[in-house]
């Protein structure tokens, strides 16, 4: 993961521009983003966190289910974690001050997929179209 946090850490470095990331980060920041399982190694909680904050990244806000990844559902070794996320940087923040991640439901994955609401009005042209 190391590897990872550190390309990140290299993408910032490149640009001042607003920017958002959203994925699967396949990496936990604190303990209460995941129930059952082996406990989280803290080197890994501490070493993601660390690599956000370098970034001057922040959580965008969102809805739905807290925990994005599954396994074994249905089992005693049944786990969920919040993998998925996304993040930005303040430029970004402040030019998408409404945007809002949306977890979705589905049954065909064990993750759930995220979509990127940037404005949650929806234009109605007033008058003549022209």
């Amino acid at each position: 993961m190391v590897e990872a946090w550190d390309m990140l850490r290299q993408l910032v470095a490149s640009s001042v521009l607003p920017w958002c990331i959203i994925g699967d980060f396949n990496d936990l920041m604190t303990t209460n983003k995941k129930e059952g399982g082996q406990r989280y190694p803290r080197a890994l909680l501490n070493g993601f966190s660390e690599a956000i904050s370098d970034c001057d990244l922040v959580d965008l806000r969102y809805k739905g289910d807290k925990f994005t990844w599954e396994h074994f559902r249905g089992t005693d070794k049944w786990v969920v974690q919040w993998l998925d996320r996304g993040f930005a940087n303040k430029k970004w923040i402040d030019l998408f001050q409404s945007a809002v991640v949306q977890v979705h439901e589905v049954s065909t994955s064990d993750h759930m997929p995220l979509c990127l609401q940037l404005n949650r009005r929806v234009y109605v042209p007033k008058g003549r179209r022209f």
